[in-house]
């Protein structure tokens, strides 16, 4: 059976614009890769045509049938996570192996003091 995984160190997933991102991956896979990559990007959700941007790629050279790897990016300066009534940014770790489109992902938050920004809270405090 296929067993993908990526973990985030401390099982942290808040983080601060120009932060460290660092964790593993681990593959289990009934059969021989020809590629593995960790993608770190961000991507559109909602109304509309979904955007996507690959920031970073780890390629995983000669990978096995079994892997063990550790990673780390520094994270952009933006854009921040979002949620909003009509759309939503989200960052995600996606681990891809080739053949066969195998894939996980692992969201996490980006944004001013670790958190994402809500639209419904920076309305609420210009109200005031």
């Amino acid at each position: 059976m296929n067993n993908l995984q990526i973990q985030l160190a401390d099982n942290n997933d808040h983080y601060a614009p120009g932060a460290t991102l660092a964790g593993a991956v681990h593959w289990q896979l009934d059969f021989p890769q020809k590629s593995a990559e960790l993608r770190l990007l961000w991507y559109t959700q909602g109304k509309g045509t979904q955007d996507l941007q690959v920031i970073d790629i780890a390629n995983f050279d000669a990978p096995a049938q079994t892997g063990d790897f550790e990673f780390e990016f520094t994270l952009p300066q933006g854009p921040y996570s979002y949620s909003g009534k009509l759309i939503s940014i989200l960052w995600t770790l996606e681990l891809i192996i080739q053949p066969g489109s195998l894939s996980t992902r692992t969201d996490f938050t980006m944004g001013p003091d670790r958190n994402e920004v809500v639209m419904n809270a920076m309305v609420e405090q210009a109200a005031t």
